[in-house]
């Protein structure tokens, strides 16, 4: 199994720190791809935006303060006539 992983994403059979965030990163992007009907996305750009996201929560679980969910999704709502969502989520 773990051979598999290390020739699909082409991690060095002594992976670094920094081989195995790269493999994470395109592993993820991977997910992404195969998920976007239009065909628009491409890896490299997927795979940048991973590292945005890494900055974002990096010294954190990564998890979403209820403060800071409840901000959001007011946000969301108050579009006008226009508004992101219709309804806050459920379950959430």
């Amino acid at each position: 199994m773990m051979k598999l992983f290390y020739e699909r994403h082409h991690v060095p059979r002594r992976p670094t720190p920094v081989s195995i965030k790269r493999s994470i990163r395109r592993a993820t992007a991977g997910i992404v791809l195969d998920n976007d009907e239009t065909g628009a996305r491409t890896e490299a750009h997927q795979v940048r935006m991973i590292g945005e996201i890494v900055k974002l929560t990096a010294g954190s679980d990564g998890s979403l303060s209820e403060a800071d969910y409840q901000r959001t999704v007011d946000r969301l709502l108050a579009g006008g006539s226009d508004p992101v969502i219709s309804m806050e989520p459920e379950g959430a």
